[in-house]
Formats: structure tokens, sequence, C-alpha cells
């Protein structure tokens, strides 16, 4: 049985050139990058057998390698399937849709893959993305930033008052986060939140 990594590259324009990037990993744990490989590279057109590419792939680095599409192998409107293997990595097959009608400039076309390279960081706007996504939505929606603040305020930052109208602070004190009235069972009735 054949151990593999499939990949939807998207579509490329008939009789244009576009350059694929793709991984490589261990044929064995099937997430270790392989480098310096030597691969054998074929395509199949439009449901045609498997047939070698016209170009020769050339290696990025941490495990990613590029191929160059020929004008012969983008050149029939239909399904486009890349294989690439080396007996050390799990085969790759890029999956593509040639589409009639060339571009004026060919798109480049990098192929996302997840969980194949490690020790990579996100943006700055990716954390942002991810810590501004709403996590509970209602009257006012709370997004996970505006929890991990209020999650702060509980168990790192001062309170006061106690009772029946107990407030949390930021944990630099500045202000007060969360605020309530509890009654004689501690049931929370006018919660205020300020998570900005």
């Amino acid at each position: 049985m054949t151990v593999m990594i499939w990949i939807d590259g998207g579509e490329v324009y008939n009789g244009t050139t576009p350059t694929i990037s793709f991984p490589m990993v261990d044929a064995t744990d099937g997430f270790t990058a392989e480098t310096g490989k030597t691969l054998v590279e074929t395509y199949s057109l439009d449901g045609a057998a498997f047939t070698d590419c016209g170009n020769v792939f050339s290696e990025v680095g941490v495990g990613v390698y590029q191929y160059t599409l020929n004008t012969t192998e983008s050149g029939t409107d239909g399904p486009l399937v890349l294989r690439f293997t080396n007996a050390d990595c799990r085969d790759t097959f890029v999956a593509l849709q040639v589409v009639g009608g060339a571009a004026a400039t060919s798109p480049q076309v990098n192929v996302a893959f997840s969980d194949v390279l490690t020790g990579y960081r996100l943006s700055a706007t990716g954390v942002d993305d991810i810590l501004d996504e709403v996590v509970e939505a209602g009257a006012t929606d709370i997004t996970l930033r505006q929890l991990g603040k209020a999650l702060i305020a509980l168990s790192l930052g001062e309170s006061a008052g106690g009772g029946s109208t107990p407030t949390y602070r930021d944990y630099n004190d500045t202000k007060n986060v969360i605020s309530y009235t509890s009654d004689s069972q501690g049931n929370r009735s006018a919660v205020t939140a300020v998570l900005t």
C-alpha cells in the first residue's frame, strides 16, 4: 500500500507555466521534513496514464520543493495530477484543475499543507485573528482576548467589596474589570464586565 500526501492545489490556466510548491515528508512518521532528496516526477493530465514530467524540480529548503509546469503539462482542460516520489518519502500528489482561457500572467500556485513542518510561528496578524475570534456570541460578543482579560482579573487581579458587591480589578490595578451584585445565596445579577 502506498502511503501518500494528497494536496488540492486549485486551478491553473491552460497553457501557462505556474510554479507549484509542495512538501516531502518522511515515509515512516509522515511529518518529518525530508531535505536533499532526488525526486521522481510524473503527471497525469485529464485522466491519462502517468508519464514523466518535462521539467526538473528544485528544492526550496526545510522539506519544501518546487516544480514549474510546462505548457504540455497544462495544455488540456481538465484534472491534472502531479506525483512526486522518493523511497525515503511519502508519495506527494498535487491535484490541479486546468481551466481554459490563458491569463495575461499565470498565478503562482503555493500549495497549502499542515501538520508537515514544525518550528514555524504565526504572524502577529494571525495571532490577532485568533485572539479576536468570538467565543461567546450574544447581545455582547466576547472574544478570546476579552475572555483572557476576565480570567486574569478573576485569578490574578485584586478584589474588593466582597459580600454583595464584589469587584475584580485588572492585573495592573488600574480599573475594575468585573463587578456584580450577589444575594445571600451567592447568585449573581447586574454583572458588569469592562473587557477593553
